[in-house]
């Protein structure tokens, strides 16, 4: 009985936890039923299983090919005409540009929030550089024009919707910021910048060297758990900090004021490695009209990081701005909904080990999986996300039980002592009690695999 019980709470805890959405338009997690339970095929669903777990991290995002590179944005399914990555509706576009230097960095890493600004009515993009991702890899990228009037065709591109449009710099998109603004101080209608790093002003770039010396950027990068990736770092400022598309930039030397005509605000934690506050400081003064505010405890801070609506936190500064654009109220108490079609096709279009799950263990084509969605089956694809759900417990499950440090971290999550053991179903709980609900998992060593 014990068993039975904890495998309904685990089941429910991924269902809940991994996708972090409730479903209004049906009761997923009501679920009763589905096909008898078959021995899967024999197969080593390990790596799989993690795949689909980094995968499941991030909301539902689109992807297209366009201005020569990779765009993400939120999927949405009533976008703007001649603007499928803009839902109708939109108050505002959030143009994000990223760090360099380290693997995995990619505009679609700014996909972890932009479902909930999507939600307040905030459009969030954001492209692939050259040389990282999905990015172009042409050898004219590492002259700064051609990276440059790429750049310009994407804000002037999304400029064409009517809709304000914010540039987001992180780290080394600072840089890009500072040079978007520095060549043509009006063309948007304000600046975020977070965390500044690396060339953004030659005071920053010294304590970039100190902290990060050519030849031992891997090294160092590794004490912070990043991987250091020499061909996107070699592309953005040359590997010593000096070189790539930001040594060619005029708009970070010594003595330059950059114009600008539109609000500029700038924020860091005090633990950032590649800063600290009094060089924060010393940035905002290039700018004619630049704020800038210090988060303490936080590190190398982006936008998409929240302590709760309207408290002390960088993505407030997006909102400000947004309201101060538009002269509206932005609703805040809206909770982003990730529907099950939405999920089904990101899943379909990403996760190989949830393809692998329909052809070997659903016994289901993946063409017939497409028709499902293309005919917006909602029932037939409840009942997959539901029974997939199940299926991959029971794989962490029988992982677990092969290392005994696992078990011994599963125990301290104590699932069988849990208050939330004497719920018989998720939608039993109080919105505060679904949130803990929600956080006991993000503890499950899935790392032991």
């Amino acid at each position: 009985m014990l068993k039975t019980r904890l495998f309904l709470l685990l089941s429910t805890l991924v269902f809940s936890s991994l996708y972090a959405a409730d479903c209004p338009s049906c009761d997923c997690l009501d679920f009763i039923g589905g096909k008898k339970e078959k021995a899967p095929p024999v197969t080593n669903w390990i790596p799989l299983l993690k795949e689909h777990y980094a995968i499941a991290a991030f909301p539902p995002y689109s992807k297209l090919k366009k201005f020569n590179t990779t765009v993400y944005f939120p999927t949405n399914d009533h976008p703007l005409k001649d603007f499928p990555e803009i839902p109708s509706g939109s108050q505002a576009i959030l143009l994000s540009m990223t760090g360099s230097g380290g693997e995995n960095i990619s505009g679609k890493n700014f996909m972890r929030g932009a479902k909930r600004m999507q939600q307040w009515g905030v459009a969030q993009v954001s492209f692939d550089y050259p040389f990282h991702a999905e990015g172009p890899r042409e050898e004219k990228y590492y002259d700064l024009h051609p990276f440059r009037k790429m750049v310009f065709q994407v804000i002037k591109h999304y400029k064409k919707t009517g809709l304000p449009v914010i540039l987001q710099g992180h780290s080394f998109g600072a840089l890009l910021v500072q040079d978007i603004l520095y060549v043509a101080p009006q063309i948007v209608d304000g600046v975020v910048i977070t965390s500044p790093g690396g060339n953004v002003t030659p005071e920053l770039l010294e304590k970039y060297l100190f902290e990060f010396p050519p030849g031992q950027q891997a090294e160092v990068m590794k004490g912070f758990k990043w991987k250091f990736d020499p061909e996107s770092d070699r592309w953005a400022e040359g590997l010593n900090g000096k070189g790539g598309v930001a040594g060619q930039m005029n708009s970070n030397k010594a003595g330059v004021k950059v114009k600008s005509f539109v609000p500029v605000r700038i924020l860091a934690g005090d633990q950032d490695p590649y800063s600290t506050p009094e060089l924060i400081e010393a940035f905002a003064k290039r700018f004619s009209n630049a704020s800038y505010e210090i988060f303490p405890g936080f590190g190398h801070v982006d936008v998409n990081e929240a302590k709760g609506l309207r408290e002390k936190a960088p993505m407030d500064a997006v909102l400000d701005l947004v309201e101060s654009k538009t002269g509206k109220k932005l609703n805040l108490s809206t909770e982003a909904v990730i529907y099950s079609h939405e999920l089904f096709l990101y899943f379909l279009e990403n996760s190989q080990g949830f393809k692998k799950y329909l052809q070997e263990v659903e016994e289901l084509s993946l063409s017939k999986a497409w028709r499902f969605y293309e005919r917006k089956n909602n029932f037939a694809i409840d009942s997959l996300l539901k029974r997939w759900s199940e299926f991959y417990l029971i794989q962490i499950w029988k992982s677990l039980k092969s290392s005994s440090h696992a078990q011994e971290k599963a125990l301290l999550m104590n699932p069988s002592n849990s208050k939330f053991f004497v719920f018989r179903d998720y939608s039993e709980m109080n919105t505060k009690q679904k949130e803990e609900f929600k956080r006991a998992l993000y503890n499950f060593p899935l790392s032991e695999f």
